[in-house]
């Protein structure tokens, strides 16, 4: 029973995913990227890479680690992009924490 209802859980919301359309390529490789799929993250993301934000300043590192995490691209490739992508990709991390259409709840 305990195994059952953790696969419920697990099973109970798909990640969101957000798609990222680069005005430039960046490269991992040989393979050019023209967008980023951002994957929701868990709790344990955030947990394992510490605040992103707190107020009005963004922890860069742990932004950089969960991006890295949520596209599943290398350092090395998440280093080309340039400032306003950058902003892109912080903004689609914390929108995160917005509740989803379906998931919204209403009280009276």
């Amino acid at each position: 029973q305990g195994r059952e209802a953790l696969r419920g859980v697990d099973m109970m919301k798909e990640r969101r995913v957000v798609t990222l359309p680069l005005p430039y390529a960046i490269y991992q490789g040989d393979n050019e990227i023209t967008e980023l799929s951002i994957v929701e993250p868990r709790f344990s993301d955030y947990k394992a890479y510490g605040f992103i934000a707190n107020g009005e300043n963004i922890n860069m590192d742990a932004m950089f680690d969960l991006a890295r995490k949520c596209t599943g691209l290398p350092p090395s490739t998440i280093d080309q992009l340039e400032s306003p992508e950058i902003t892109k990709v912080i903004s689609v991390l914390t929108g995160f924490f917005e509740p989803s259409d379906e998931s919204t709840t209403h009280s009276s």
